[in-house]
């Protein structure tokens, strides 16, 4: 096992959105390590992967989300879409964003 710690510094400002897609190898769609979040100063966020190493993100704190807004606002795209984790998260943010601003 190993611990991997990934500081978010001066480059980012309290409430920036970042999104961490790690791609297992070898390839397999439910080892791939999906994390969406805000930057949030002394906010620490702790996961473990697939191989048991250790990941801990300084001065960040997740956001949740899943495939219910992709598949709810989307329905006749396909599975290639509606599995990605990214574009999940970008459907998510895109109705958080809307609900806010409306």
């Amino acid at each position: 096992m190993m611990q991997t710690n990934i500081w978010i510094d001066s480059e980012y400002k309290v409430g920036d959105i970042l999104y961490f897609c790690g791609v297992s190898a070898p390839y397999k769609w439910s080892n791939n390590l999906h994390i969406a979040g805000i930057v949030s100063e002394g906010s620490i966020f702790q996961i473990v992967s697939y191989t048991g190493d250790r990941i801990a993100i300084r001065n960040f704190e997740r956001l949740e989300f899943d495939e219910a807004i992709a598949t709810d606002k989307y329905p006749d795209l396909s599975d290639r879409f509606l599995t990605c984790r990214n574009f999940q998260f970008g459907a998510s943010l895109a109705e958080l964003l809307r609900s806010v601003h409306s």
